[in-house]
């Protein structure tokens, strides 16, 4: 009966994460190394990682407690200028003008949802400048159901060398409302919960910021230089704006796609099957996907090279190597999320304690079905134990112990569910 008291302790135990970050890539600006953390915040506080051209950073769960100070919702940290990452109180500059408070925001102000997520689209950083979308400040409601539940549609912020992109402060779009955002070196892209896209900044040398009339429906949008594309909701993407890499053109096998990223001069797509389309510049196989890549569940794309995470914890990478950001550190496993900046990588690994869920336990025998508590229950050679394992990000597979003999059985496997 071992296994069933287990299942019971375990399940009032606290959460227990075991988190680290790794860094590797370009050294410039320090973004080899993983984001500084302050005082008492550890990598356990971590939810998960985003990057930049010049940007690392991290996002950190919600109610971290620290000497006294509660760090209520979401934070994002940021390695990298300060012309991008904003001052160490978390507020960004995005006018001309440093006592005027409409332009300046926090990220965390700027970011969040109504369930208080920080939400890593509404934020991107291109070379020497960047966008976010500012959450309304009159009493806006949020998007009540959908892929962009719980957010606040709101209008472009631009900061940073926002000038030589020919950015003003705010974007001047009178229809507004964006949920998501793209930045490249050349422009901005945008995208509106109803699937309408807009574009700004830039010469448009290409037509980059000309939308065409075709693309609605649109669930993502990424900026290239010199060329955009958007994901519509049939996981069909579409392309327009320079050809000059061959990225205009689709593959016939880019279908059911469900995320796309796109670098200098090359898209990247996941498909639904796990299987991973690659097309644009060649160079330095950028667009050269490993051969019987599968079961992949996320994409990250720098400026000429890709990281893939697969479903086991492991990263696959490919392209540019100069910096050596497709050399994956050795022994790198168990990882859970991924972030590509132009030369450099970070990633989140967790090894995590299953959480059991006591209530879930369940007696079966010829009398019948019952819950069991095995603090006051007794139970008999020939009847049935069961129960329900919670698993976090990064835990390992869940392994019961019959009562009735001495084989151990991996999930998923009968009588036991996993959630």
């Amino acid at each position: 009966m071992l296994w069933v008291f287990l299942a019971a302790t375990a399940a009032v135990q606290a959460q227990v994460r075991n988190r680290s970050l790794v860094a590797w890539g370009d050294g410039f600006l320090g973004l080899n190394r993983v984001p500084d953390l302050p005082a008492g915040v550890t990598a356990n506080d971590v939810d998960s990682v985003v990057a930049g051209d010049l940007v690392s950073g991290v996002v950190l769960r919600d109610g971290i407690l620290v000497a006294g100070t509660n760090y209520a919702g979401s934070r994002l940290l940021l390695r990298g200028p300060a012309l991008l990452t904003g001052g160490p109180d978390g507020v960004v500059q995005y006018g001309p003008g440093s006592l005027d408070h409409t332009d300046r925001t926090s990220w965390n102000v700027a970011l969040r949802d109504a369930a208080g997520r920080l939400v890593a689209d509404r934020v991107d950083f291109g070379n020497l400048f960047g966008a976010l979308i500012r959450r309304p400040t009159n009493a806006p409601a949020p998007i009540l159901s959908g892929r962009f539940k719980d957010q606040y549609p709101g209008d472009l912020a631009f900061f940073g060398d926002r000038l030589s992109a020919g950015l003003p402060a705010t974007d001047s779009d009178p229809l507004g409302g964006f949920v998501a955002v793209s930045v490249s070196t050349t422009h901005v892209l945008a995208l509106r919960p109803d699937g309408t896209v807009a574009a700004f900044g830039g010469d448009n040398l290409f037509g980059e910021r000309l939308v065409p009339s075709g693309v609605t429906g649109a669930v993502g949008v990424v900026a290239g230089e010199f060329f955009s594309a958007a994901l519509l909701s049939n996981g069909q993407v579409v392309v327009w704006g320079s050809d000059a890499s061959g990225v205009v053109t689709v593959p016939s096998n880019a279908t059911n796609v469900v995320a796309l990223r796109a670098g200098s001069a090359h898209l990247v797509a996941l498909r639904g099957d796990g299987s991973v389309v690659s097309w644009g510049n060649p160079a330095d196989g950028r667009t050269a996907v490993p051969s019987g890549l599968s079961k992949v569940v996320k994409i990250a794309a720098g400026r000429a090279h890709t990281l893939a995470l697969k479903d086991d914890g492991t990263v696959v990478a490919w392209g540019q190597n100069a910096s050596g950001q497709t050399t994956i550190p050795a022994g790198l496993v168990n990882v859970v999320d991924i972030a590509a900046g132009s030369h450099h990588n970070l990633v989140l690994v967790s090894r995590e304690r299953p959480v059991l869920d006591a209530i879930a336990v369940r007696e079966t025998s010829a009398s019948g079905v019952r819950d069991f508590d095995p603090a006051i229950h007794f139970t008999d050679r020939g009847r049935t134990m069961t129960f329900r394992a919670a698993l976090q990000n990064g835990a390992p597979p869940v392994t019961r112990r019959d009562s009735a003999s001495t084989s151990r059985r991996s999930m998923p496997s009968a009588g036991i569910s996993g959630r």
